[in-house]
């Protein structure tokens, strides 16, 4: 569950059936990537920016099927199990 105390956040989300078109197992080569861990275990970490993804490198992005949520002051948002999200916040911080 995700909630926003202050501020807006853009939610993105992918069912992990779309986990090849988010091009997990390019992250082999990443800091993310445990050798020593199964590959059934490893992080649901994408290479994409589900936000603005680079067509060009990552062409079957185009297919996956994406849920954009947007929260403010008090909303919450459940994830579901296995799901892949990112987020990015937008005025999160206020100074007085």
């Amino acid at each position: 569950m995700i909630c926003s105390v202050d501020g807006t956040i853009s939610l993105a989300l992918v069912p992990h059936i779309y986990r090849q078109e988010l091009y997990t197992d390019e992250l082999k080569d990443s800091m993310f990537f445990d050798k020593k861990m199964a590959l059934k275990d490893q992080p649901n970490v994408a290479s994409v920016n589900f936000f603005v993804p680079k067509l060009s490198t990552y062409p079957y992005f185009e297919n996956v099927q994406k849920f954009n949520v947007n929260l403010h002051d008090g909303d919450c948002a459940f994830i579901p199990a296995y799901f892949f999200y990112q987020m990015q916040n937008h005025n999160c911080l206020k100074l007085h």
